[in-house]
């Protein structure tokens, strides 16, 4: 039975012209190898990886008396489709002894180096419309990567750099430059250029950038050990709080919850009979790796939330989230209270009230340069940082790994046995001592 022609494309890497095998999709119910394959005309396999490829001439690859055969069928996709569907019928009337031409043989098309999507109209389209899998926080920071590249390329351009401004323009070498030109020029942490560079790779890829990094392009980042609230600055923050500060700050630290977990409670998520706050999906609100659970919670917090809902009651404060929006803020907003987009921003400023501010951070507030000696802006006082510091206190107590993992709410331990890197000598050494290795053999 003759075997259909194969398709490869001819395609530049690195400044190099390879040939590879242009993906196929997947075989349909019924199709024997004998069919022609479907081919993605917008990809090529690539290490074994299905990888964007928009320039490029292809080639009809076959064998032709035991001699393998490769001509051009230009790169226009309707001529390619034409040209691959005449050739395998030419092989299969060959193969019963009929003598036919060749499909023709097409020189590639001048590729316009404007075709497809400018980088501008690519941001602009993620901000109009975000993939609906992306939570606010992920599309705020994937926005801000787009429009950062985007002024990077501009600015590339202008100063006779060569840059670019199309997707199909965009490859390994630009990523690796834009990279750099975020260390070197703006003094920006390796680690920040690296997941801006990243959220950039992925959006231009999907929109068909023709980038194949390589495994050592992304440089290495230095792991940081988890930043953690001492005793006496938790006292002190503590005590600079009025009432639901309080309660919302110590509900931070007591149950380890992300950020938008805790900003989207609800009163019926509170059990004080079983002690217990479950983390719930919500109208608007999905969580981070789509698992819903239920945290334990001490004593002390049962108590200082069942005094924080008698409160509101008291004041004719019928709400179903646990920390709204203050009434003025929510003037407009749904009935019952709406999320706390500004938690971050109370607790830095009871920091700046405690006095606690280290002094050195320097950053912009209304346009103006300040410093934390000033203003409200301490980069020192984070409200994972309370995550942190629950994880490792629970952790050094003697809760296992696994136990740590549901309560935090990690999709694998790998992300949960980061915190083993922030216990002390002291605590190993405790632990070490309660085994049998510190009795048994001697």
């Amino acid at each position: 039975m003759a075997k259909p022609p194969n398709l490869l494309r001819k395609v530049q890497i690195d400044g190099a012209w390879k040939m590879l095998p242009v993906a196929r999709y997947e075989r349909r119910q019924g199709e024997t190898r004998s069919d022609i394959p479907r081919y993605d005309l917008t990809q090529v396999m690539l290490a074994g990886v299905a990888t964007v490829a928009l320039e490029g001439t292809f080639y009809l690859e076959y064998r032709e008396n035991g001699k393998r055969v490769r001509r051009s069928v230009g790169d226009h996709p309707a001529s390619v489709k034409a040209a691959l569907a005449t050739q395998a019928s030419v092989i299969g009337l060959r193969a019963q002894g009929v003598a036919v031409e060749d499909a023709p043989q097409l020189a590639p098309r001048r590729q316009n180096k404007l075709e497809g999507k400018t980088l501008r109209t690519v941001v602009e389209a993620f901000v109009r419309s975000p993939p609906l899998e992306y939570r606010h926080k992920t599309y705020l920071k994937y926005r801000n990567a787009l429009e950062t590249f985007l002024a990077w390329a501009h600015t590339s351009v202008r100063r006779g750099g060569g840059g670019k401004t199309h997707c199909v323009e965009i490859g390994r070498d630009e990523i690796k430059a834009f990279m750099s030109d975020m260390v070197n020029r703006q003094g920006l942490d390796v680690s920040t250029a690296v997941d801006k560079a990243v959220a950039v790779n992925k959006i231009l890829r999907d929109q068909g950038a023709p980038i194949a990094m390589r495994k050592g392009d992304w440089p290495k980042v230095t792991k940081r050990q988890r930043e953690l609230y001492r005793p006496e600055t938790l006292k002190a923050l503590f005590a600079a709080c009025d009432e639901t500060e309080f309660v919302l700050f110590q509900t931070f630290l007591m149950t380890g919850m992300r950020e938008q977990e805790l900003s989207h409670l609800h009163w019926e998520n509170f059990d004080a009979a079983r002690s217990t706050l479950e983390v719930k999906k919500k109208p608007g609100f999905d969580l981070k790796n789509y698992q819903e659970r239920t945290v334990p919670i001490p004593a002390r917090l049962v108590e200082l939330l069942v005094l924080h809902r008698k409160t509101q009651q008291e004041q004719g404060r019928h709400e179903v989230l646990i920390f709204p929006t203050t009434e003025h803020n929510r003037m407009k907003g749904a009935p019952g209270g709406q999320a706390d987009g500004h938690l971050l921003r109370k607790l830095k400023r009871v920091a700046f009230r405690a006095g606690l501010n280290c002094g050195r951070c320097r950053g912009r507030l209304n346009g103006k340069p300040v410093t934390c000696k000033t203003d409200a802006i301490c980069r020192e006082f984070g409200l994972h940082k309370f995550r942190h510091t629950y994880a490792t206190t629970i952790l050094r107590d003697g809760v296992d790994l696994l136990s740590l993992q549901q309560l935090l709410g990690h999709k694998d331990l790998d992300s949960t046995r980061e915190y083993l890197r922030a216990l002390e000598p002291e605590d190993l050494l405790k632990k070490i001592n309660m085994t049998s290795l510190a009795t048994r053999f001697v």
